[in-house]
This record gives C-alpha cells, sequence and structure tokens, in this order.
C-alpha cells in the first residue's frame, strides 16, 4: 500500500515539474508567447518546429510523461496544434483530485489521446504569458506507466480507491460498493475499518489526498487463514526439524559425553585398567585418548604417594626409637661423670660432660630453631670428644661476630659441617679448620668452614651439589651436607644460599649465605 501511494506521489510530483518547465517560466513557454504573436509564415513554422522539438524532448526525457498540449480558457480547444488530441474533450468533466492556485491535479480519468483510451493521471498549469489570459498547459501519464501503476495490484486482487482532501472518491476499483463522487469519512492511517462487506486501509500522501486498499472480507479472511495454516505449517517443520536436530545432537555430543563422564567416574573408583572405547567422533576420542594418559598418570602418582608413605611411615618409626627414654642416657653418663669424679679421673669426666652436653643438645625436644651462639657452644663440645679420640692433632679456629650470636639458625647445622672436614677432608697432622661467621651487610650473614686438607674432586662436588638418591643420603660425606642443604632451604626458602668450593691439595670452603632472623620472629 506505501509502495502504491509513493508511486502515486511521485508521478505527481514529476508531472507538476514538467508543467512548470512548459509554463511561461520556462523556455517553451516563451516560444509559445512568440508563436502566438507571430504573422510570418516562415517564422511561425520555425517556431512551431522548435517548439514540438521541444515536447517531444520533455515526453523523451520523462518515461512517466504521455500526452501534452495546450489549451484555452474554456479548456475545449487546443491552442498550439497536436494531432494526438482527442476531439470534444473537456476538461472540467475530469474528477478533480488537488486544485490550488494555478494548478489542478485530475484522478484517474480515460486519456485524452485519440490513440489511447486507458486511464490516467493529468495536470492542469495556467500558462502566465504577457497580455494573454486563458491558456493552460496539460500534461498526463503515459499508457505504459499507468497501466503498470494501476493494474499491477489487480494481479494480486488489490482494489484501490483515490480520495481528494475532502474525501471525495475520484478513482474506485469497485465502483459498485463506492462510486466516483461518493464520500468517505476519514479512517486511522494503518488500521483497518469494514464498510459494505469490505476491509478498507488507508494511507495519506503528503500532498493531501489519501490512496485507499479495499479487500472483500472473504478474502481477507481467507488470507488470515492462509497466514495461521503458512504459520502451523512452519511451527510443525521447525518441531520435526528440532526432533531431528536433538537426536542428531544427542547422539554426537550426549552418548560421548556420557562415555567420558563413565571413563571419569571410572577414575573416582580407582579403576585404571578397564579398556576405553572410542565413539567415532574424533573430537570426543582425542579427549578420550586426553583422559586414557591422564588417568595413567593419575594411577602413578597414586603408587607413588603410596610408596612416600610408606617411606614416611617408616621414618617416623625411626625417629620414635631415637627419642625413646633419652632420659637414660644422659642419667648413665652424669654417673659416669661422678664415678670418674671420684676416682679423680678428669679426662672422663670431661668427656662424659661434653658428650652429654652435645647428646642434649641433639637429642633433646627443643625446636628445630637455635642461635648461632648455642651452636657454637655444641661444636665446642663435639671438638672436645674429637680430639680425644683422634691420634692426631688439630686445630679449629672459630670466628664469630658479637652481634651475629643471637641470630637464628637452623639447629645442628655446623657440626656436620666441620665433621666432612674431619672424616673426609683428609687432613694432615697439622690439619687446620676455620670456622668464620661474619655480617654481610645490614640484613645478612655469612658462616664459612674451611680446611686445608685435600680437597674434593669436581665428579664428587658435582654429586654433593646435585639432587641425592636416597642411599647417598645414608652413608658418607653426603648425608651431613644434604641435611644442610635441607635445613637451611626449609628454614629460609630462597632467601639462603649454599656453595662449595674446592681446591686439589688445597682444601675445601662451605660457605652458607643466610638472613638475618632474630629469636623472636624479628629482622634485622
Amino acid at each position: 500500500m506505501k509502495q502504491f501511494t509513493l508511486s502515486l506521489d511521485n508521478t505527481l510530483t514529476n508531472m507538476n515539474y514538467v508543467s512548470q518547465q512548459l509554463a511561461f517560466d520556462g523556455g517553451v513557454g516563451r516560444d509559445l508567447d512568440q508563436w502566438l504573436d507571430e504573422e510570418d509564415l516562415y517564422r511561425k513554422a520555425t517556431l512551431t518546429e522548435r517548439i514540438s522539438m521541444e515536447l517531444n524532448l520533455i515526453s523523451l526525457t520523462n518515461p512517466t510523461i504521455g500526452l501534452t498540449f495546450y489549451c484555452d480558457r474554456d479548456a475545449k480547444s487546443v491552442v498550439f496544434p497536436n494531432p494526438q488530441v482527442a476531439s470534444g474533450f473537456n476538461l472540467r468533466e475530469l474528477p478533480v483530485l488537488i486544485k490550488m492556485n494555478t494548478i489542478t491535479v485530475y484522478g484517474p480519468h480515460p486519456s485524452l489521446d485519440r490513440f489511447n483510451s486507458n486511464k490516467v493521471l493529468s495536470v492542469v498549469r495556467k500558462v502566465d504569458l504577457p497580455d494573454r489570459a486563458g491558456i493552460y498547459v496539460y500534461v498526463e501519464t503515459s499508457f505504459n506507466y499507468d497501466q503498470n501503476l494501476l493494474e499491477e495490484n489487480k494481479k494480486v486482487n488489490r482494489d484501490h480507491l483515490i480520495l481528494d482532501k475532502e474525501g471525495v472518491v475520484t478513482y474506485s476499483d469497485r465502483g459498485d460498493a463506492f462510486p466516483v463522487g461518493s464520500r468517505l469519512e476519514v479512517g486511522r492511517t494503518g488500521q483497518p475499518r469494514e464498510m459494505k462487506g469490505f476491509y478498507l486501509f488507508e494511507e495519506p500522501t503528503s500532498q493531501g489526498w489519501r490512496a485507499v486498499n479495499v479487500i472483500p472480507r472473504s478474502e481477507y479472511n481467507a488470507e488470515i487463514d492462509r497466514w495461521l495454516w503458512q504459520i502451523l505449517a512452519i511451527f510443525l517443520f521447525s518441531l520435526l526439524l528440532g526432533i531431528v536436530l536433538a537426536r542428531q545432537i544427542w547422539r554426537m555430543v550426549y552418548r560421548p559425553l556420557n562415555k567420558i563422564n563413565n571413563e571419569i567416574q571410572r577414575v573416582e573408583k580407582s579403576d585404571f585398567h578397564s579398556p576405553v572405547m572410542p565413539t567415532s567422533i574424533v573430537e570426543f576420542d582425542r579427549l578420550l585418548r586426553h583422559l586414557e594418559r591422564m588417568r595413567s598418570r593419575i594411577e602413578d602418582l597414586l603408587v607413588e604417594v603410596e610408596r612416600k608413605e610408606k617411606r614416611r611411615a617408616d621414618f617416623e618409626v625411626e625417629k620414635l626409637l631415637y627419642q625413646i627414654n633419652p632420659h637414660f642416657i644422659h642419667n648413665t653418663l652424669d654417673t659416669i661423670r661422678w664415678l670418674a669424679r671420684l676416682k679423680g679421673n678428669d679426662e672422663i669426666d670431661e668427656i662424659a660432660s661434653s658428650l652429654n652436653k652435645l647428646l642434649y643438645y641433639n637429642l633433646g625436644k627443643k625446636s628445630h630453631r637455635s642461635t648461632v651462639a648455642e651452636e657454637i657452644e655444641a661444636l665446642k663440645d663435639y671438638l672436645t670428644l674429637q680430639k680425644i679420640r683422634y691420634d692426631f692433632e688439630f686445630l679449629v679456629d672459630i670466628s664469630v661476630s658479637d652481634d651475629i650470636l643471637s641470630c637464628e639458625i637452623p639447629r645442628f647445622v655446623l657440626q656436620p659441617l666441620v665433621e666432612n672436614s674431619l672424616y673426609h677432608g683428609h687432613l694432615a697432622k697439622d690439619g687446620r679448620i676455620e670456622v668464620r661467621i661474619e655480617p654481610a651487610g645490614d640484613s645478612r650473614f655469612t658462616i664459612a668452614v674451611k680446611d686445608n686438607g685435600k680437597g674434593i674432586s669436581q665428579q664428587e662436588l658435582k654429586k654433593l651439589m646435585g639432587e641425592h638418591k636416597e642411599e647417598d643420603k645414608r652413608i658418607g660425606l653426603g648425608i651431613g651436607t644434604y641435611y644442610v642443604k635441607k635445613a637451611i632451604e626449609s628454614h629460609f626458602g630462597d632467601e639462603a644460599e649454599f656453595r662449595i668450593e674446592s681446591d686439589p691439595n688445597r682444601g675445601t670452603t662451605v660457605s652458607l649465605r643466610l638472613p638475618r632472623r632474630f629469636t623472636g620472629g624479628g629482622h634485622d
């Protein structure tokens, strides 16, 4: 409906523009004024040819324009000769669609072309010529355009009415129900209304006239029913398509996902050996292969955890064995000390006293944390025992800065390092071990244990600095070094540094670089 109205509106606008070109304001109007005043036959023939050429040019450049001619005041005779105009025409009998000051638009009417009887739209404009009144220009739509415009809607069983500004019917495809000249009340735009067994749909235009689409009630209801059946058919088709797609999705997605879920449940039940069945879908089979590898990895991890738990249980038993009744050992050593004093054996008294204090420090139930001062005292007791035990002289030089004595340090760190120098350093009779504990800036301190023995080979040095196997941790040089590394890493984390330097036949130096932490948890 809007397309029909827009086409009519554009057609009328185009005819108004063409009529303006043919009026006096345009070039053709001026030529017509000269033609009417010209008495010389030759010049008049020249003007006739020029005006005819201009009229033909306007018709050719405007496909929507048909017959065009000039007429007099009474609108019954032609001013400029045009053989196409039908004789006996009367513009006053045409249905008026719009009427303005100098322009009158006529609704669909039979063409004034003697060779064309089809319905056309037309415009009549007054031509203002100097000292001459009563000249008008007539412009109508072309035969093809009008036929396409008005007959196109009949192909789809749509009839139209055209109403002027007053609501008077100027054109009707339903003359029996809505004859030309009858009046209709203006309805609401876009809202259908029922009248005389028809549904009317109105569409206004910018020029004031209205186009009305006329649909019989039976056809309208049949169209509604047809749309309802089409919607129902589309719904049923969509429902059937949805069922087919749902089944396809179930086959391609749900069943494979269910298989993956079953495999995950088998893993939860510790079933690691059931075969994984493929789904014949590449993406899900890839997921199942990943799941199978993950299942194998989980099984390996569980075996590893079980092995570590067993090893930890063995360690706990071993630890308990070491802690069984330590007071018995201390009491026995105290008894030996008193017996040695009673018999005047000072050397045995010194050995028993040093051993008792050393065992109390190493095997006691105190915290794993200690201080540098306590470590030094335990180291001195250990050295007292070792000097009596070994049959050669060795010197241990201990140098500690006073402001480091209260710094925290893991318990039982210095003794393993000094013991490694004694047992594995291959000291000569003039063997010397230096223990240096010094500040390293405001927030750190260093511990260095240096001997003048034969040193350690590069292969053995790499072994000490690397990861140790379980059997390497229990014997030889590795156990003390491994314990010290693990102790400072556990206590200080990444802030601790451990380094071993050794030169053949010149000795070995073990260095620790630790953060300053004082008893009570504070930092320097």
